[in-house]
C-alpha cells in the first residue's frame, strides 16, 4: 500500500529445479535438499496447470485500522490457453484514507498469495531445508526461502512454506512479498501474509484463504493493517468448454 504517498504489497516468484546455479542447503531426511524442493516445484507447476481448469470467486476484503477499506469480488475464470479473466461481482468498494491501492497491490494478488515455486523459476531463489514438523495433524517439511537477487520490476517471495512429507506438495506458505519500493520520497511497503491451502480436487492443494495483520512502518508514522483474500466456489470446467468474458 502507497501512503497517499505510500504502499502495501505482496508477491512471489517461484523456484526452478532445471535451472543453472541452482542449490538448496541443509539436509533432508532421506533425500537431498535439492532434490526435494525440485520435487516440489514440478509439483507446483501440477497444481498450478490443473487450477488453471477451475473457476472460482475471488474476495479482498483490506482495511486500515482506525480508517476505511477496500473490497473487491471477482470471478475468475481460465481459457484453454491459461490466460486468466477476471469479471467483477460488482464495483470494488474503496473507502481507504490513510492509504492507497497500487499496481502491485493488485498484481501480488495473482501473482503472489496464491501460488509459489515452478521450476523455471528457481535459480531466483537460496532455499534451505529447515526441518521437520506436523501443521494441522500432517507431516511437512519446511523450507526457508529467500531471494538470491532481486532485479528491477521484480516482486519475490520471502519466509517458509511447509511441504507435505508424503507428497511435497505445498500447504501453507508465511511471508512477504520483496522488495519494499521506496524512493524520492515515495513508500510502497508490503505486509507479511500467509496462505493457508486445502485439497480441492482430491489430489491438488488450492489456495482456501490468505490472511495478513500487520503495521507498515511508513516514515511520516506506523499503519496497522490487516487483510483477507477468500478463494471459494472451485468448480472444474471442461477442456473443451470455451470460456469468453466481453467487457461492458
Amino acid at each position: 500500500m502507497r501512503r497517499c504517498a505510500s504502499t502495501r504489497s505482496l508477491t512471489l516468484a517461484a523456484l526452478s529445479a532445471a535451472s543453472p546455479g541452482f542449490t538448496a542447503q541443509g539436509k533432508a531426511p532421506g533425500t537431498s535438499a535439492e532434490e526435494l524442493v525440485r520435487r516440489a516445484a514440478e509439483n507446483e507447476k501440477k497444481c498450478r496447470e490443473a487450477r488453471d481448469h477451475y473457476t472460482y470467486r475471488q474476495t479482498f476484503e483490506f482495511t486500515e485500522y482506525g480508517g476505511g477499506a477496500y473490497v473487491a469480488v471477482t470471478d475468475v475464470t481460465f481459457t484453454p490457453e491459461g490466460k486468466r479473466i477476471e469479471k467483477p461481482v460488482r464495483k470494488p468498494v474503496n473507502s481507504l484514507s490513510k492509504l492507497r491501492m497500487t499496481e502491485e497491490d493488485l498484481r501480488d494478488l495473482t501473482e503472489v498469495q496464491p501460488l509459489l515455486l515452478e521450476p523455471e523459476d528457481l535459480w531466483n531463489y537460496e532455499v534451505t531445508y529447515m526441518e521437520e514438523a506436523e501443521l494441522n495433524a500432517i507431516r511437512t517439511h519446511v523450507l526457508r526461502v529467500r531471494p538470491r537477487q532481486i532485479f528491477d520490476s521484480q516482486r519475490l517471495f520471502d519466509g517458509v512454506i511447509w511441504v507435505t512429507a508424503e507428497g511435497l506438495e505445498i500447504i501453507q506458505a508465511e511471508g512477504k512479498a520483496v522488495p519494499d519500493l521506496v524512493k524520492n520520497g515515495r513508500e510502497n511497503l508490503f505486509a507479511r501474509f500467509t496462505t493457508f491451502r486445502q485439497r480441492i480436487d482430491g489430489v491438488h492443494w488450492f489456495p482456501a484463504r490468505t490472511v495478513a495483520d500487520d503495521t507498515l512502518q511508513f516514515h511520516t508514522g506506523p499503519v496497522r493493517v490487516h487483510f483477507v483474500i477468500k478463494y471459494e466456489n472451485y468448480k472444474r470446467f471442461g477442456a473443451d468448454i470455451k470460456i469468453e468474458y466481453q467487457p461492458k
